[in-house]
């Protein structure tokens, strides 16, 4: 099924899984037909994950997220998902690589591993593989501590992608250098191959696509607050015509004289593609890029790559449709409301809203601009509510979601969540037991750490 908004076919999740694989274990199989080595068992397992881990290292360069004809089909959160989940699995295979080398042969010698270990690490012809692990753990402790050390994500973006070719470089230095089934023309063949299309990803993230995006500039039309620390952007294209997206979906964007490739942040579009070319964002300040978002000044050149994400109705057969938002999580279910209220969609629509305050609360205005065109029932609900609110009170509960459900048939309810991790999970559970197909809960995460 052509996925809206793109004009091109994605593959499924299936699809590019059953490519994943093929392409991760393409090398034992080339290992397997060449010529037999005479070797214990634990080296040739060693050796094994090795061959392995570096088709996985250089596969990440593809499964980043960045291209719609695979995060299109499987979604953006899978995608990321499965990204951080295969570093952390190539990351395993490669500290089995070296353990199982320096294994001794028999069990009660097991106490001169480490030193068989330290003999490993001290070989020079071993030293671009020392290099590839100690990168390698960098690259991987960076990932998870991001978020708890302050680094900003440009710096940390430029870290990773240099760090991860370092990595790279390293690793094939080491596989062709002192592996002996890479010293075979096919597996040699296959390495280049590998390697070739891992910097082509590259190139086309951070130079190929940059030049194209800033050839399609757009401009801020205007910037005006939107509630307490977020924004409402207007993006105007300069050429006139307009973004081919659906209601739901997101863009990377970027502001400024060039599209420097790591300036560019995912933001959720709150429009819909009904209402004509122009682009709407709400930006949260978080403390990092988006806590300058007040300063972009109206004509301020943007440059907008997507769009991305499969966060859409269409595709789904729902008699119903249940919305729930935490927060920021607002923006994409801005969208989609004010698509299905000018397509003219008669469905029930219920909508249940979290958010810390009232003045935190962006979107109200909007959202009571659309209730009359719709079947719409909205609750809103305040972690801190104002004195005399008739809203709900405290967090997003299981009950809460449960309610957006009623006067629905749940088997036949299309349920979209979008905010805190935490929340979309105790919702998508809450869901799941009230007996909504997993298939009819749609979300998209951004945040894995």
């Amino acid at each position: 099924m052509k996925h809206p908004g793109s004009s091109r076919i994605p593959f499924s999740a299936w699809q590019a899984l059953a490519l994943y694989v093929f392409a991760a274990t393409a090398p034992l199989l080339i290992a397997a037909l060449a010529e037999a080595r005479e070797r214990d068992f634990a080296a040739e397992l060693a050796v094994g994950a090795g061959l392995v881990a570096l088709a996985m290292l250089l596969l990440q360069f593809i499964s980043s997220g960045r291209y719609e004809r695979i995060s299109g089909g499987a979604g953006i959160d899978r995608t990321l998902r499965f990204h951080q989940l295969a570093a952390y699995a190539l990351s395993g295979l490669v500290l089995l690589h070296p353990l199982l080398l320096a294994l001794p042969s028999e069990p009660g010698e097991l106490g001169r591993l480490p030193a068989g270990l330290v003999m490993l690490a001290g070989a020079p012809m071993l030293r671009s593989g020392v290099l590839a692990l100690a990168g390698l753990a960098i690259l991987v402790a960076l990932g998870i501590l991001r978020a708890h050390i302050a680094l900003r994500y440009e710096t940390w973006r430029g870290t990773h992608v240099l760090l991860a070719l370092g990595v790279a470089v390293a690793s094939l230095h080491h596989a062709m250098s002192v592996g002996q089934y890479s010293n075979g023309m096919v597996l040699r063949f296959y390495w280049m191959l590998l390697a070739m299309c891992a910097l082509a990803s590259t190139g086309y993230v951070y130079l190929f696509k940059p030049l194209r995006l800033a050839r399609t500039a757009w401009r801020v039309k205007s910037n005006r607050p939107a509630g307490e620390a977020t924004r409402e952007l207007l993006l105007q294209p300069e050429s006139g015509s307009a973004l081919d997206y659906a209601a739901g979906q997101f863009i990377w964007v970027s502001f400024g004289h060039r599209p420097f490739p790591l300036n560019d942040h995912p933001y959720s579009l709150a429009s819909s593609p009904r209402e004509g070319p122009e682009l709407r964002l709400l930006i949260k300040a978080r403390g990092d890029f988006s806590g300058n978002a007040a300063a972009i000044a109206p004509g301020t050149p943007a440059y907008v790559d997507g769009p991305h994400g499969d966060f859409v109705i269409a595709g789904h057969d729902a008699d119903a449709i249940a919305l729930i938002a935490g927060g920021i999580g607002i923006a994409p279910i801005a969208g989609i409301l004010r698509d299905l209220q000018l397509s003219g969609d008669h469905r029930p629509v219920r909508l249940l809203y979290g958010a810390r305050n009232l003045e935190r609360m962006a979107g109200r205005e909007m959202i009571d601009g659309v209730a009359g065109s719709l079947d719409l029932n909205v609750e809103y609900v305040l972690e801190a509510p104002p004195p005399g609110w008739q809203g709900g009170a405290g967090s997003i509960t299981p009950e809460a979601v449960l309610r957006t459900l009623r006067g629905t048939d749940p088997q036949r309810c299309l349920c979209m969540l979008c905010g805190p991790t935490d929340m979309m999970l105790a919702a998508e559970d809450a869901l799941l037991r009230a007996g909504v197909p997993a298939a009819n809960i749609v979300y998209e995460r951004f945040d894995y750490a």
